[in-house]
């Protein structure tokens, strides 16, 4: 199997760029900063964003415009969470799952770039795996 290094020594710097390696590396290191820059904002904007997620918990806001917890539909009100100490569990548990998402990835990025010196990116493809199927649950599960 030919390594990085190898083809390094056998083609120009814009081959050795384009490869499909660093590519993956850069795409899966630009996640991780992006999960960082996520979970920086919300920890240091906490109560800002603990109240957006207040809302969506309490969903007092899916009235069409109306002021909130006017006209809600009693038949979906059922299942919304009013319990403020179930608002911060819910809050903090979306900052630890951003944090951990960015380790994984920032752990499957410096893999990424190891593998192109040694010509093995097996455990960096496993976890760029978990850290992406992690970044999708939280944004669209």
């Amino acid at each position: 199997m030919t390594t990085f290094s190898d083809a390094a020594e056998k083609t120009g710097l814009l081959a050795r760029l384009g490869t499909l390696r660093v590519a993956a590396g850069i795409v899966i290191a630009l996640n991780a900063l992006y999960m960082l820059l996520v979970a920086f904002g919300n920890i240091t904007d906490f109560h800002t964003n603990r109240d957006f997620v207040e809302h969506v918990m309490s969903m007092d806001t899916i009235n069409f415009g109306k002021d909130p917890g006017v006209g809600l539909d009693q038949d979906v009100m059922w299942h919304a969470v009013t319990n403020p100490t179930a608002h911060y569990i819910g809050y903090i548990g979306v900052i630890a799952w951003e944090s951990l998402a960015a380790v994984i990835l920032i752990a499957a990025a410096v893999g990424w770039f190891r593998s192109l010196l040694t010509g093995s990116p097996t455990s960096a493809r496993s976890l760029a795996t978990v850290g992406l199927v992690m970044v999708v649950i939280l944004f669209f599960g």
